[in-house]
């Protein structure tokens, strides 16, 4: 779902929208407001599932919700129009923060709820889980199985039997590499990759697979060159794997094309998604998208560092029964020959301790997420419509053009003669302006589009207009600086 250009109708629309606010809030004040209950702490429900290897009672903790009457009406309204707005000030880094944040597709900052969700865990919820039946236990257990349950939902899969807790997209591709090694998936076979993607989706895979291909890109869209991809396709694929949106150009990937051109000509290959970018940004749905497998990390959609998701398909669960990692908490016995016999999914693919209070404040901004998609969604495209229109009035170079099928605000900008490091520098020490400067941990892409690097700017729902100019403002100066002219 590619982000749609925005016109300046939207300030008509905001100020309708703010005089219907000052209506419904002057009437709220004769209507009496709900209850509104809190849901910081996630209710124990029966059906809940646990690791196979312990059973306990449900904690007693009751359940809550929001409760709407009349008074409640006119709040929603005017929270309807004014949380775009309020979106910044659920991130305290920017509370007495002098810096422009401009660098979202590198890491994003955290929503108090997620600060409060892993504080929270910490001071009250703290054990190990999965090995005890001590009251301790069972509560931090039910944390990060409801995590699992959220994080499942996020990306709309119909249970948690595929939902691995990792600790990052790096870590979850190197899983399943290793997990493709292991089961015999990549033996007399081969990967596809492409040009599009970040090195953490290409090492993995020319790491297990010496016989690994790249797939080009278009040079002058940046997309996935398709006839590139139905020449390298054949009954030797094994796994064809790709990122969903670009890190360095915001392009996305057309994943049904792909999916259904991988279908006809190499069946048996399991498609995997890397969607690191896409879901802080666009709803995911797994059931939807038909791939075998995706990965992404918690910290770049306003989640802590640490931690991230693979999701495996029940077609991959079937054909990768067997970790790449094993340990404690993943087999149900071991014998004297050292025969294993594997715990249930998808416990059996996470051994050792996992990243708990990491996984509870990614859970809570999942759910952050999805309570202000809409918002999310609106500011960001307006932004990017902004960004694109300032950074249209300087001499450089879009990568994939202003045009791009983005799924995700993110511009990518080339100069002529000036190296995107030296603005970045300057950008920064001029006006405290953070961009990302240099290859982005994409080379075979700059290389496809002959380029050594690339400046980024990268917008998250923190972002405001003013963080757009000021950043095209400093770039602007860095250039006049750097060759003595006005722009």
């Amino acid at each position: 779902m590619a982000f749609r250009s925005r016109s300046r109708g939207v300030v008509v629309a905001t100020i309708f929208g703010w005089a219907l606010i000052a209506t419904l809030v002057v009437s709220s004040f004769f209507l009496a407001p709900s209850r509104v209950h809190s849901t910081a702490v996630l209710p124990a429900r029966s059906g809940v599932r646990y690791h196979p290897n312990l059973r306990f009672r449900s904690s007693p903790r009751g359940g809550g919700g929001f409760g709407y009457g009349l008074g409640s009406l006119a709040f929603i309204a005017l929270i309807g129009v004014a949380a775009r707005a309020a979106l910044r000030k659920d991130f305290p880094y920017f509370t007495n923060q002098q810096l422009t944040y401009l660098d979202s597709a590198a890491t994003s900052q955290k929503p108090q709820v997620v600060l409060d969700s892993m504080d929270d865990f910490y001071a009250n919820t703290n054990s190990n889980v999965h090995r005890s039946a001590h009251l301790a236990a069972e509560r931090a257990t039910e944390a990060l199985e409801k995590s699992r349950e959220t994080m499942a939902k996020f990306i709309g899969a119909k249970g948690i039997e595929g939902l691995v807790i990792t600790s990052g997209a790096t870590d979850g591709l190197n899983r399943l590499a290793g997990m493709a090694a292991r089961n015999g998936l990549l033996r007399d076979g081969k990967v596809l990759v492409t040009e599009m993607d970040h090195h953490s989706n290409i090492l993995p895979w020319s790491t297990a697979c010496p016989t690994t291909e790249m797939v080009k890109i278009d040079q002058n869209t940046a997309d996935i060159d398709m006839k590139d991809l139905a020449s390298k396709l054949d009954g030797r694929v094994k796994v064809v794997s790709f990122v969903h949106v670009s890190h360095v150009t915001g392009h996305e990937a057309d994943v049904e094309a792909i999916r259904k051109l991988v279908r006809s000509r190499a069946p048996r290959a399991l498609i995997v998604l890397d969607c690191t970018q896409s879901v802080p940004h666009q709803e995911i749905n797994v059931e939807e998208l038909g791939v075998d497998a995706i990965v992404f990390s918690s910290h770049k959609m306003f989640g802590p560092t640490g931690v991230g998701v693979l999701w495996l398909s029940p077609r991959a669960l079937k054909v990768l029964p067997l970790p790449a990692t094993t340990g404690g908490g993943a087999l149900e016995d071991i014998d004297d020959d050292l025969n294993i016999r594997y715990t249930d999914s998808p416990w059996r693919y996470e051994p050792g301790t996992p990243p708990l209070a990491e996984a509870v404040g990614m859970a809570a901004a999942a759910q952050y997420i999805m309570d202000h998609r809409e918002e999310i969604r609106e500011n960001e495209e307006e932004l990017l419509s902004i960004t694109l229109d300032e950074v249209s009035k300087i001499p450089c170079r879009t990568l994939g053009g202003p045009q791009a099928n983005r799924g995700a605000p993110i511009v990518s900008m080339t100069f002529d003669g000036v190296y995107p490091n030296d603005i970045g520098t300057i950008a920064s020490g001029l006006q405290g302006v953070c961009l990302r400067a240099g290859h982005h941990c994409a080379i075979p892409l700059h290389r496809a589009l002959g380029e050594e690097g690339s400046l980024r700017l990268s917008l998250g729902p923190y972002n405001t207009e003013d963080d757009v100019r000021k950043g095209v403002s400093a770039i602007s100066e860095a250039l006049d600086i750097i060759t003595d002219k006005t722009y």
